[in-house]
Parts: structure tokens; C-alpha cells; sequence
């Protein structure tokens, strides 16, 4: 891990049938064995153990004490015995995860161990794929941007490996920040390059891998990955034309007075005609026509009549 590193989550995958004969340890730069207790710059990891994984969570602490987490972190196995070709037979006759997920060869002498890790980091690197246009044939410029806490990072080398649609790969594209081969500006922490084998229909595959040093001068590698899909145009669909382009509907039913009318009005007949001129399949302009015939609600009251 570098300085420019916030945070790392580690993760661990055995065999809990397995576990006496080797011991794994996720030993930090310095040498220490982390556990459930350790601190890493004043702020403790975190470790969750399960059945047949271990996580590893660290938060890193400022950059100025980076030298308790700057370096190589190893998961490191410890054997603990003589490998047993027959009791490895017996477990896995009883533990479907070494006949499963953990399948392994008894008489090979090797324990399945799975490790991986994710960092959040301020060293990031932004890539692009811009075709020129989306059929076959288009030339595809590549673009890869360098970071650290948000300012260029100058120092890199990046190529983009490149897998055609019937998954072969075509060639390693090397990204410059030159001022050529497509780069606007040269030395502006932005690499470009461009791509033009594109004659087949389907989807072409980019990888980015940049291995570069971030603004303290430690090593620091990066990779990305983007897809392209080119492929011919159907026809245009036309939007159908309006048939008839006016039209008339009647509707009655009952309207009810609502709020301060409810208290001298009763409900009463409702006649509405609605036009609708249709400009197109989508938009109308309507008019509604309405008549409502709400009955007084006192003896000595007179009707409502509204248009």
C-alpha cells in the first residue's frame, strides 16, 4: 500500500477442515501479525471470522504515519505438520466444501487458500473510450488520467490490451502524453492513444493497466476496464401517420358537490362532450364541454345549473 491509501479490506478463504495443519497470519509492512487487536496508526482493525473466510478491514490513518502501513502486506502460511494423503482422504468424505467449492488432489500435498484485497485510494485513474462514431470501422480514442488527491500524477506508463468480439486479442495499445497519437496536451497527466482494428460487429474490450508512482514517489499500479459495442443501423422506424385526426366522446355520470357546496347541494347529472384534435400519435389538443345539474338540498332552495 501507498500514502495515498484511505482504507483496505482484506480477505482470507480456507478450509476449516484443514486448519490444524498450517496457520494463516496477515502479517502488515512492519512485521506484525495483525489480529483483533491490533492498531494501526491509533485506529483499530477490524477482524470477522467465519467459517471458511476471514475479513480484514483497516483504516488508514494520516499520511504523515504512513511508515506503520506503507509497504507490502502478506497473508502468510505457517505448516504446522507432515501432510496426511490418508486423513485428507477421510475429510473429505466428510466435508462437502473440500469436495466442492475447495476440491483439491489429496496425494498433491497443497491446501486451497484464496486471498484477496480491495483499497480505496486518492491515487485513482479515470480512463475513456470516445469511437469517433458506433459502426464498425470507427476509430476509438483511449484516454487514461492520473491523480493523487487530486492533482496530476505525472509519472506512468499505461497500455490498454485489447480483446476483439470473438474474444482474441488484436494488440497492446501504448497510451502517450505527448501531445501525438491523439493526446491533446502534452505532459498534462492525461495518456491517449488510439485504436482502429475495428472492423467486426460486437463489442471490443479495454483494459487499462497503468504502473506508475504517485506524488511521493512510491510505486503504485492501476487497472481499468471498458467495453465498445459496434454494429450496423436498422432502418429507421417512421411514426405512423394520424388517421383520423379529430374525434369527438360524450361521457355522463353523477357529480358531487364538494366542500362549502355539499351543504346546499345534492348530487345531480353530469354530461361532459370532449374534443380531441390529435397533432399526432403522441400530443392532442382537447376541449371539454361539461354540464352539471346539481339539485338544491333545502325545500324552499333553488337548483344549480353550470356550464
Amino acid at each position: 500500500m501507498t500514502s495515498s491509501d484511505r482504507k483496505a479490506v482484506f480477505v482470507a478463504f480456507d478450509s476449516p477442515a484443514l486448519r490444524k495443519y498450517y496457520r494463516l497470519d496477515l502479517v502488515a509492512p512492519n512485521g506484525d501479525v495483525i489480529t483483533a487487536s491490533s492498531v494501526i496508526g491509533g485506529v483499530t482493525v477490524h477482524v470477522a471470522r467465519r467459517y471458511t473466510y476471514t475479513i480484514y478491514k483497516v483504516m488508514l490513518p494520516d499520511p504523515d504515519m504512513s511508515s506503520e502501513y506503507l509497504g507490502n502486506w502478506i497473508l502468510r502460511l505457517t505448516p504446522f505438520g507432515r501432510y496426511s494423503t490418508n486423513v485428507i482422504k477421510s475429510l473429505m468424505e466428510d466435508d462437502n466444501a473440500l469436495k466442492g467449492f475447495f476440491s483439491i488432489d489429496p496425494n498433491a500435498g497443497f491446501v486451497p487458500i484464496g486471498f484477496a484485497a480491495a483499497v480505496a485510494s486518492n491515487y485513482r485513474m479515470q480512463v475513456d473510450v470516445l469511437p469517433e462514431h458506433f459502426l464498425p470501422g470507427a476509430s476509438i480514442l483511449l484516454t487514461a488520467t492520473l491523480s493523487d488527491r487530486g492533482w496530476p500524477a505525472l509519472d506512468a506508463n499505461i497500455v490498454a490490451d485489447v480483446m476483439t468480439p470473438d474474444a482474441d486479442l488484436v494488440q497492446t495499445v501504448r497510451l502517450l502524453d505527448d501531445g501525438t497519437h491523439g493526446d491533446a496536451v502534452a505532459g498534462d497527466g492525461t495518456w491517449s492513444g488510439r485504436f482502429a482494428q475495428t472492423g467486426e460487429t460486437g463489442s471490443y474490450q479495454f483494459v487499462f493497466r497503468s504502473r506508475g508512482h504517485n506524488n511521493n514517489g512510491e510505486l503504485a499500479a492501476r487497472e481499468a476496464s471498458r467495453f465498445v459495442s459496434l454494429g450496423t443501423i436498422s432502418p429507421t422506424q417512421t411514426i405512423p401517420s394520424v388517421k383520423y385526426p379529430f374525434s369527438v366522446s360524450l361521457h355522463a355520470g353523477v357529480a358531487i358537490p364538494s366542500g362549502t357546496f355539499d351543504n346546499y347541494f345534492d348530487p345531480g347529472l353530469n354530461v361532459m362532450l370532449d374534443f380531441d384534435y390529435h397533432i399526432s400519435p403522441i400530443w392532442s389538443l382537447v376541449l371539454f364541454v361539461g354540464y352539471n345539474d346539481f339539485e338544491s338540498a333545502a325545500s324552499t332552495g333553488s337548483d344549480m345549473y353550470i356550464f
